[in-house]
């Protein structure tokens, strides 16, 4: 469907007179600002080419924003960037900002000890603390199939988890343990988190109640690893509030202690810092549902070492690049076309959607050099392991059956 939109209306490039200045277009008010590319010194042609590519490789949205411009989108954004898509794991970094302007406000801290709200909960995990969910390093055990089943209790889940590793000391990507940061952070603030999001976050920053839904638990707790519901359109407005580094049209939101914090790497993984994915690290963990998947260097080194990422199943990202003033979103359906399985499955790691996408939108900035890293050259073929992983956890019945069941 997206090829056949994709061929017969082209992408659709901003071409609107040039309204605003190279300096750019200030924060968003009830909508995006939309200019001509070059206005932001940017390149229509390859702009264009870069949508219908991203289009034809199944994105159900894209656009490309600058200094606070919408400048690019594809052809079928104007009916579907502002449609509420699901943004998968992209919801983790999400949980971060609200955790974060919660800290901004003086309700939490990233050092409080989840005692202080699960006082009856055992001693180990009353010495969790909040630090520990954010970086993904609770050491908490992890069953993929238990962790990704639809949980009758996530809160409950996430406390019952026997301990693998000491806290801090190791990093293992998990889903439950999201899901009770938010309901820590629901205890801290009084309120239901959803409401409360609106009111303190998302509508201060021009993203309309009604406009986003957030899936819940069958207890009723709000997800916090995944099923934020929210458009393109809105999903940049977060983008932005980063890039700008926490402040909204002169307000601060987020405390720059918080965000710098939040997009520095951790001790326990070089490429994540509070449930955000960061480029410029010198190794990196990735969440791989086949055999641990570890490297040196930055997880996409065609883009600059500054950028980071909101990234979700299906491969739904937010890219924020700093040294471009750029905001990036994608969403839609797998658009990685390759026999890496980790890729175009599961989508644990960077493939050819992210190397097409970002080499495309970084080699249209005029103003700041880029060296084009030429075409994505493939990937081998990478098959699930039949004894680890994913497939692996599956053999674990009480853990599968704790993940349909509830611990």
């Amino acid at each position: 469907m997206h090829r056949i939109l994709a061929g017969v209306l082209a992408a659709i490039v901003l071409v609107l007179p040039a309204s605003a200045s190279a300096r750019g277009c200030g924060f968003p008010g009830a909508t995006w600002t939309q200019v001509a590319p070059a206005t932001q010194q940017m390149d229509a042609a390859r702009l264009a080419a870069t949508m219908n590519w991203a289009t034809e490789h199944d994105s159900a949205s894209v656009a490309v924003y600058r200094h606070g411009c919408l400048v690019a989108q594809s052809a079928i954004d104007g009916v579907t960037g502002d449609q509420a898509i699901d943004g998968w794991s992209m919801t983790k970094s999400v949980s971060s900002l609200l955790v974060g302007r919660a800290v901004t406000l003086g309700l939490l801290k990233v050092s409080d000890r989840l005692g202080k709200y699960y006082p009856d909960a055992d001693a180990a995990h009353r010495r969790l603390t909040v630090r520990n969910l954010l970086e993904m390093s609770s050491g908490l055990h992890r069953n993929w199939v238990r962790d990704l089943s639809p949980q009758p209790d996530r809160v409950k889940d996430a406390l019952s988890l026997k301990f693998d590793h000491r806290p801090g000391t190791h990093w293992e990507y998990q889903q439950s343990t999201c899901t009770l940061l938010l309901n820590v952070l629901e205890k801290a603030v009084g309120k239901d988190v959803q409401a409360w999001a609106q009111e303190n976050l998302f509508g201060l920053v021009g993203i309309k109640a009604g406009g986003w839904t957030w899936e819940r638990d069958r207890a009723g707790h709000t997800e916090g690893w995944a099923h934020l519901h929210m458009s393109n359109r809105d999903f940049a407005r977060l983008g932005l509030l980063t890039l700008s580094k926490g402040v909204w049209n002169g307000r601060r939101l987020i405390a720059a202690s918080y965000l710098h914090a939040s997009l520095k790497p951790n001790k326990t993984n070089g490429a994540y810092g509070y449930l955000w994915w960061l480029n410029g690290g010198k190794s990196f963990v990735m969440p791989s549902v086949y055999t641990p998947d570890t490297g040196k260097g930055e997880l996409m080194p065609y883009a600059p070492r500054d950028m980071v990422i909101m990234a979700g199943m299906q491969e739904q990202r937010v890219y924020v690049i700093p040294s471009r003033d750029l905001v990036i979103v994608r969403m839609g359906f797998p658009g990685s076309k390759e026999p890496d399985t980790r890729v175009t499955v599961f989508a644990g790691r960077a493939g050819e959607l992210d190397h097409e996408i970002l080499r495309g939108v970084l080699a249209s900035v005029h103003d700041v050099p880029y060296k084009d890293p030429g075409p994505y050259q493939g990937s081998d073929l990478v098959l699930p392991p039949l004894d680890q992983g994913l497939v692996g956890d599956a053999t674990d019945v009480p853990e599968v059956l704790a993940g349909s069941l509830g611990p």
